[in-house]
């Protein structure tokens, strides 16, 4: 099977993006995020790989081109909406939720399902379970430990 065969996740097409509208820091942006692949996005600092991912999830507004997720337009789709077809933002400061404990951090990521407790409490075992560090650790119970201690950051 090559890459051709496999499908199109995400994708950015001919996108420019910028903090202003006649000033691009991006110019025709093409990725292609494939199911099951690991898609990165490298460079140095200040070259625009945190305005690209802004622009798809939809914080900044392209000047052109489009994003597609799963071959539909997500360009003025809301966050939620967005949130529910499985995309998601993570900003790249460490501990934004640092106060929290690990376990608040985590019912705050179920938010949008906040309504269906048990599916909240199953996707929590869920991530306990690929991460059994944070659940109780002989004497540390780090569901219960702020973010920033249980990481030490």
């Amino acid at each position: 099977m090559t890459d051709t065969d496999v499908p199109i996740i995400l994708e950015t097409k001919a996108l420019d993006v910028g903090y202003y509208k006649d000033l691009n820091i991006l110019q025709n942006l093409n990725i292609k995020a494939r199911e099951n692949k690991i898609t990165a996005i490298l460079g140095a600092n200040g070259v625009g790989k945190s305005t690209a991912l802004k622009a798809i999830f939809g914080f900044l507004m392209p000047n052109a081109g489009e994003v597609l997720l799963e071959g539909e337009s997500i360009i003025n789709v809301p966050t939620y909406k967005k949130i529910l077809k499985g995309l998601a933002y993570i900003p790249q400061q460490p501990g934004v939720f640092k106060d929290m404990t690990v376990e608040a951090n985590l019912e705050l990521g179920g938010w949008t399902f906040r309504k269906d407790k048990k599916q909240v409490k199953e996707k929590i075992e869920i991530n306990y379970e690929r991460f059994p560090v944070f659940k109780r650790e002989e004497k540390t119970d780090y569901r219960r430990v702020k973010w920033r201690s249980a990481t030490n950051g």
